[in-house]
């Protein structure tokens, strides 16, 4: 007797669901406070790139970020008036965030400025992406072990522009970390943390201590990193 209760419960939570989601897409479409800002991503031969990820900045605030279609079409939905920095990237295709001080004008070139007002529409934007970025494909390994380490944190900076870095936290599966590299020197360091953040000394397969890293546009460098 308790199974067709069950089922009767999953449906009419299903049935609930959809008429709400329903609901609230008429409410966006019938709104006057949203803003659609439409585009194309194309790559440096202007071919539709598909799988981008958009989005859109203004200020200190992100609107949620839309991804291009096969034809490299996207939309993105802004409700607040104001001019706001389209940009793309696509990381498995090697085109970094553009609004990253670490990657340089040279991408900067790419971001897209969009004014939204109450009264108009704005045009169709097309974002350009290219070059392809290097790609530094680390294993990071503790010194002491030799074993994988599982995650920590990275600082990139340009070498020589201290306010042109970048910092992330993330996992490293099997010790397994990939970035993407401007064309000019950049430093790395890295910090793990076993309930605090230590510093740790970065050493390639020779044993010398990495100090700056630099690849060419498009190229890809395997390393194994040792921390200590």
């Amino acid at each position: 007797m308790g199974a067709p209760k069950t089922k009767m419960k999953r449906a009419t939570l299903i049935c609930g669901f959809v008429l709400l989601m329903s609901v609230l897409v008429a409410a966006r479409e019938r709104s006057p406070d949203w803003h659609t800002v439409t585009g194309t991503v194309v790559d440096e031969q202007e071919q539709p790139v598909t799988g981008a990820w958009v989005s859109a900045l203004v200020g200190n605030g992100r609107v949620p970020r839309g991804q291009s279609d096969s034809k490299g079409q996207f939309s993105l939905w802004i409700q607040r008036p104001g001019t706001y920095t389209v940009y793309a990237e696509h990381l498995e295709k090697g085109y970094p965030a553009a609004d990253l001080a670490f990657y340089g004008k040279l991408w900067q070139e790419n971001l897209a400025q969009v004014a939204i007002d109450e009264t108009s529409t704005p045009a169709p934007v097309k974002i350009k992406l290219g070059p392809k970025a290097g790609r530094l494909v680390l294993t990071i390994l503790d010194g002491s072990t030799n074993k994988p380490i599982e995650g920590g944190s990275v600082y990139l900076c340009r070498a020589g522009e201290p306010r042109s870095f970048w910092s992330i936290s993330s996992a490293w599966p099997k010790g397994h970390y990939e970035i993407l590299t401007p064309e000019v020197p950049f430093t790395i360091k890295f910090q793990t943390s076993h309930g605090t953040w230590v510093d740790r000394k970065a050493f390639d397969e020779s044993g010398a201590q990495i100090e700056t890293i630099q690849l060419d546009l498009g190229a890809r460098r395997e390393m194994t990193i040792r921390l200590n």
